[in-house]
């Protein structure tokens, strides 16, 4: 299974969770923890597009972003979905690989939802002078 084809499996638990302002919340924490706990070379690659990631979900779901594609939505929450999932494709338990695949499942979203990202993060900046 590729990147690609992991998203698309997550897109409609992804889907019900945008809709769900708490379970949502609960994502948005359980990524956040697991970032804090990796430590690993292949996480730091994605650690702040990771953080950039959350900030946009978080702002969403506050209703102080809106300016974002539901089709980014549902890719950044799928990916993170699978990040959290410990018995992936390749689990996590497994030393290096298990984070890899991880790894490489935000990277594959990170980039195509890159425009988006960076949108957000020049509207933050704005908001935060």
């Amino acid at each position: 299974m590729n990147a690609k084809q992991v998203i698309e499996s997550l897109s409609s638990k992804a889907k019900g969770i945008l809709t769900d302002p708490d379970r949502l919340s609960s994502l948005i924490q359980k990524v956040k923890a697991k970032l804090e706990k990796e430590t690993h070379v292949s996480m730091d690659t994605v650690a702040d597009d990771c953080k950039t990631g959350l900030n946009l979900l978080r702002a969403y779901a506050k209703n102080q972003y809106k300016d974002v594609p539901w089709k980014t939505l549902v890719s950044l929450v799928a990916a993170f979905i699978y990040f959290i999932n410990p018995f992936d494709v390749i689990p996590d338990f497994i030393p290096i690989k298990g984070l890899i695949d991880d790894a490489t499942v935000l990277l594959f979203v990170f980039s195509s939802v890159k425009l988006d990202l960076e949108k957000f993060k020049s509207n933050d900046e704005k908001t935060k002078r």
